[in-house]
């Protein structure tokens, strides 16, 4: 994947790669060549130019790839299966030589190039050798009959989001990932959706949040009614019925912001101890605790999915202007929240595992304000 937008986030083709021996160098190697035959200053690869080991970054990647590929100047597909005859000068002229290794490729079979097919503007196909081999136009019936991703789709004559929800998610039916869960987010970006990652929770318990959150973006365009969600439906999880034990942390948790006005409170801990589990738990109780009573959960992975979070809760409450073109969504909210004329809510940031997502002013204004500025203040009190 080649781009000029995105400077620091791959390597310069200047660069010398170290580690010569290791698998995919070729690839790398391929790429750094073929951007300066284009002119391109910049390229980078998606699978080393993310730190994994970080789950900040890594959710961001996942949840922004999709925006990346769609940002680059051109995407290299890099097919290591597939060889064209050394004798073979212009591949484009002797598809009979690779068109069904093309076919047979295991790029067509992995969940996460799917965004890579569909996402950029330009994508070129390339042998083993560096060859040519076509275009996503010029290779589309062979790419189709491969896929079964319509040739529409693959022209971009056609908006992805005007597909139905099970075409789309046939598209990646057959496709494997390394990660169950990832077969369910590599659709992230063909649905516009952002979600938080919970590797563990099965391919199920993902489906399910995924098309939870296409239900909620749907209410948004008009195309499912406000009567047909449930007042749960802001909650990106089901309900773990196997959760149990921690009544004393669920108490605390009560006895300190149910009494009383407006008040917060942070669950801190190491990755992995519970505490999304803990804050989900408690917001089911709340509302069945009480009839009417909201709640909201707010995913502060980046800004990105914090105003799209806030975007949701405008849609839900059915806020003046929420879905105006250059709406100020973040203040729409925090005053709405703020005015007392909502009724109950309570409202759960989940994911603030780097404070400067919150902390910090958007990149390059240092007058903007930042996002804890519109996490609302409620006077009115709880009652029980």
């Amino acid at each position: 994947m080649l781009t000029e937008r995105r400077p620091g986030a791959g390597f310069s083709r200047r660069q010398q790669p170290s580690c010569k021996r290791k698998r995919g160098y070729a690839k790398i190697r391929f790429c750094g060549e073929r951007a300066a035959q284009d002119g391109l200053q910049y390229f980078w690869v998606d699978t080393c130019c993310i730190n994994k080991s970080t789950i900040q970054e890594l959710q961001t990647a996942i949840n922004s790839m999709f925006r990346w590929y769609q940002g680059a100047s051109k995407c290299y597909v890099y097919l290591s299966d597939v060889q064209v005859p050394a004798e073979v000068i212009n591949a484009q002229d002797f598809r009979i030589t690779w068109v069904e290794a093309f076919r047979r490729s295991r790029w067509f079979t992995r969940g996460w190039t799917l965004q890579e097919l569909l996402a950029p503007a330009h994508v070129e196909f390339f042998s083993k050798e560096g060859k040519r081999l076509g275009s996503r136009i010029s290779l589309e019936q062979e790419i189709h009959k491969t896929t079964g991703v319509p040739v529409s789709a693959l022209r971009g004559q056609q908006a992805l989001s005007k597909f139905s929800v099970e075409e789309r998610m046939s598209w990646a039916a057959k496709r494997t990932t390394t990660f169950v869960e990832d077969k369910v987010y590599c659709l992230l970006g063909i649905f516009d959706i952002f979600l938080p990652l919970i590797y563990g929770e099965g391919e199920a318990y993902a489906t399910d949040r995924l098309r939870a959150e296409i239900r909620r973006r749907q209410v948004g365009q008009g195309t499912v009614s406000q009567q047909d969600l449930t007042v749960s439906s802001l909650l990106p999880f089901p309900r773990n019925e196997c959760f149990v034990g921690r009544e004393d942390q669920l108490q605390s948790l009560k006895q300190f912001l149910l009494p009383n006005t407006h008040r917060r409170m942070t669950l801190y801990g190491l990755g992995g101890c519970g505490k999304s589990a803990l804050a989900l738990e408690f917001a089911y109780r709340m509302l069945a605790q009480r009839a009417g009573r909201l709640v909201f959960w707010v995913a502060a992975i980046s800004r990105e999915s914090f105003e799209l979070a806030y975007r949701k809760i405008g849609i839900h409450l059915c806020i003046p202007g929420i879905t105006d073109d250059n709406a100020d969504i973040k203040g729409l909210v925090n005053k709405a929240l703020s005015s007392d004329s909502i009724g109950q809510w309570l409202m759960i940031v989940d994911n603030a595992d780097d404070p400067s997502v919150l902390m910090n002013n958007t990149a390059g204004d240092p007058g903007s304000a930042r996002l804890l500025d519109y996490l609302p203040h409620s006077s009115r009190v709880y009652q029980q």
